[in-house]
């Protein structure tokens, strides 16, 4: 039942699809004018029953025979050998005019298709932002995400200077990743936070890397970051950091 639907649904779209066309509009007419002429020619001469003649005059068209009805004067005779050059003719245009629809339909399915998983991948995608606004409530969920032991930074875009910077990440509008960078005014940069969702770690190395593309832009000749975690120490060796001598003293 439910192929049957379908296909009858399909059939009623390339109908919708092939009257556009001005020569199945032609064709259609001129063979329901046709077969109209026709059913009344053979009702008339014949003496069939109206059913009778429309029947013959279809499956006359559709070059389908079964003896059942044969016209037995002989101008009804020559009528049907014109009818049935024309009624040929014409059912045979509708035909192809009808598969090219059909082809046409199938076709747009297939693009559709294809545009909406491309439209889903490039939803899935990560949008980056260069400092402008910024959720604070948001950021705030990405550190409760990325650190659950409560041992990120208290910073808030509120307190932010005229050294720092920042690259997010969004995917459908959620914030999935997250960089910080203060510049000293000079040569350097240093990265002071860098924030993942655990489902999204991936983006770590493409937000590293627009952070150092903002720092060069800025005049910046070094990029600095912390090594303390070993899944960092990795990200950022990828991103083509290397390891110096520094020292640090505890203040607090």
């Amino acid at each position: 039942m439910f192929g049957l639907t379908l296909m009858f649904t399909r059939f009623l779209s390339a109908l919708r699809t092939a009257w556009q066309d001005l020569v199945f509009r032609g064709a259609l007419l001129s063979l329901l004018m046709l077969v109209l002429s026709a059913t009344i020619f053979y009702t008339l001469t014949e003496g069939w029953t109206v059913l009778d003649a429309l029947y013959f005059s279809v499956i006359s068209g559709l070059t389908v025979g079964y003896g059942d009805l044969t016209p037995s004067s002989p101008l009804a005779k020559i009528f049907t050998m014109l009818y049935a050059m024309l009624a040929v003719g014409l059912f045979v245009t509708i035909a192809a005019s009808l598969g090219g629809a059909f082809a046409r339909n199938r076709s747009e399915r297939r693009v559709g298709r294809r545009r909406r998983r491309r439209d889903g991948a490039s939803a899935s995608e990560p949008q980056l932002q260069v400092a402008g606004e910024l959720d604070e409530e948001a950021l705030e969920a990405l550190r409760a995400r990325a650190h659950p032991d409560g041992s990120a930074s208290t910073w808030s875009p509120r307190t932010a200077d005229g050294r720092e910077s920042w690259v997010a990440a969004t995917i459908s509008d959620r914030l999935v990743g997250f960089v910080r960078m203060v510049g000293d005014g000079d040569r350097d940069a240093v990265l002071m936070e860098l924030l993942l969702d655990p489902e999204h770690h991936q983006l770590g190395e493409v937000l590293v890397q627009r952070a150092a593309e903002e720092a060069r832009a800025a005049g910046h000749c070094r990029l600095f970051a912390d090594f303390a975690d070993a899944q960092d120490r990795a990200l950022f060796k990828a991103c083509g950091f290397s390891r110096v001598a520094a020292g640090v003293r505890q203040l607090s």
